[in-house]
């Protein structure tokens, strides 16, 4: 009887290995098309932000830039086979739970930035932790899509209006500072917000780290161009700055330099790129050579449980985060029953006459319909005063509490709105009032708002958000209430300022004992 003998060729490592990219990038496409679902609301932020803002037109780049890194590294994708972590995606717990305490504080950036948290996780759960560290310069560039670095504003404009006034000390100019305000004989200089230099700071940061990952391979040495490309542009915006001012004492007219202010910032900033990637130059590295991937790696098609490890990483994750983006729907539609109530009434106010609010608010606010909202008009020496009470619902999210009130079409500005914070003792609490003021010639118009979170006056501030969302968050939380006192008069900005602080400091007690 004749004999047969069969032989099972071994697979070939490249085949392999290629076939373990396949499986791990269709597991990251299942996890990443809930989480984009999940998050579309932080994507759709960050895009008008890209589109809005001019320090940020760059994040537009950051996805062809992040594709060109991975393209640089196709030989890491060759040489390293994905071994899927399960275990890792724990770490989305913590993440989620971070994301819903700052979607119930309102602070988008953070929102914005654990989302990329929660990509980054599966990303590292489902390839692996050594494909997630050699392809790490591709994967973490992509937080740069988050617009971050909006607070850093006002610590830019102090710095160089400090830099600036240095610098004029100097160089014996006379000159006089107050706050970024800058005054010289020949004109006034403003270090407004456009130039606090918050749009070369962030791209060049961005640059600085692409620069990195092309020319270094040493994590010491990218962090360092990094760490260069921070504070290089923060200086020298200080000297643009300064060399602006000390133009125009030299050409002694002011006008004439702001003119082309900005052209002059961006040919200097170019100057400054220019120099920084001379400097780094002289200690580029070549990349290291990579091992390619054994065959026991790889691992016979028939025995490896690549696609059951990637399917449950992935899984893992996306519970770990739809749990907080579930509860935090399920917040946003509770009804509570303690203020569905009539609610305590606008007190009387000594020395001022009530009166019947207009059928049409000047301002409207957000959210105002959730919850509890009375009006009040008050006649005090001459002046009327429109007061309005709003009392929300406990586990609201801080956003809407935080967002400015919105003047109806009466009330339009002509010119863009000067916002002031005023704090107010009212026995022994602070009051902490947002003024914002509009309008032109003799009419001057303001609104005034204070928070009162978990029965204490709240600030405009990152702790105060925090307060409202763990007030959310907690078994019994407290309703949060806002007074809005809306004003104007065509007496002039000095005699308005002075009746609305002396209205606001007068009811101080009065509105204590109807919002705490």
């Amino acid at each position: 009887m004749r004999g047969y003998s069969f032989s099972l060729a071994a697979e070939d490592p490249g085949s392999a290995v290629r076939r373990r990219w396949l499986v791990a990038a269709a597991a990251l496409a299942v996890g990443l098309v809930p989480l984009a679902l999940m998050f579309r609301g932080e994507a759709a932020a960050a895009v008008r932000v890209w589109i809005d803002s001019t320090a940020y037109n760059h994040c537009f780049l950051v996805l062809p830039v992040a594709a060109y890194l991975l393209w640089e590294r196709r030989q890491v994708l060759a040489a390293l086979s994905p071994q899927p972590a399960p275990w890792l995606a724990l770490a989305a717990v913590p993440a989620g739970l971070c994301w819903l305490l700052a979607e119930r504080a309102g602070i988008w950036e953070a929102r914005q930035l654990l989302a990329m948290s929660l990509v980054q996780i599966l990303l590292l759960a489902v390839l692996g932790p050594r494909c997630w560290r050699a392809l790490s310069a591709p994967l973490l560039y992509l937080f740069f899509l988050v617009p971050v670095g909006g607070f850093l504003v006002p610590a830019l404009q102090n710095f160089t209006a400090h830099f600036m006034a240095a610098g004029l000390d100097i160089l014996r100019i006379p000159n006089y500072s107050t706050g970024v305000t800058i005054e010289i004989p020949e004109g006034t200089f403003y270090v407004a917000e456009a130039c606090a230099g918050l749009r070369f700071l962030v791209a060049s940061v961005a640059f600085g780290v692409l620069y990195g990952c092309v020319m270094y391979t040493s994590p010491l040495r990218r962090l360092l161009f990094a760490a260069l490309s921070l504070v290089v542009p923060v200086i020298a915006n200080g000297f643009r700055a300064l060399g602006l001012v000390v133009l125009a004492h030299l050409l002694g007219n002011a006008a004439a330099v702001e003119t082309d202010h900005v052209l002059y910032g961006w040919l200097f900033f170019s100057i400054v790129t220019f120099v920084l990637i001379l400097v780094g130059l002289p200690f580029r590295q070549t990349p290291r050579p990579i091992a390619p991937v054994d065959a026991a790696t790889a691992g016979p098609h028939h025995r490896d449980p690549l696609a059951v490890l990637a399917g449950i990483a992935a899984a893992a994750v996306i519970l770990c985060v739809a749990a907080p983006r579930l509860l935090a729907d399920r917040l946003d539609s509770l009804t509570v029953p303690a203020i569905s109530g009539a609610g305590p009434r606008l007190p009387n106010l000594p020395g001022c006459t009530a009166l019947p609010p207009p059928s049409r608010p000047p301002v409207t606010v957000a959210a105002a319909a959730a919850g509890l909202e009375q009006t009040r008009a008050y006649r005090c020496a001459g002046d009327t005063f429109l007061v309005a009470w709003h009392r929300y619902p406990p586990r609201i999210s801080a956003r809407p509490l935080f967002k400015p009130p919105q003047p109806q079409a009466g009330w339009r500005r002509s010119q863009a709105a000067a916002v002031r914070g005023l704090d107010i003792d009212a026995g022994g609490a602070v009051q902490h009032w947002r003024i914002a003021e509009f309008g032109r010639d003799a009419r001057y118009a303001a609104i005034a708002t204070a928070l009162w979170i978990a029965g204490r006056p709240a600030g405009n501030t990152i702790a105060s958000r925090l307060r409202q969302a763990v007030n959310a968050l907690s078994p019994a939380p407290l309703s949060p209430a806002a007074v809005i006192v809306s004003y104007t008069t065509t007496q002039g900005a000095a005699r308005g300022r002075r009746a609305l602080e002396r209205f606001l400091a007068g009811a101080a007690p009065a509105f204590a004992r109807l919002a705490g």
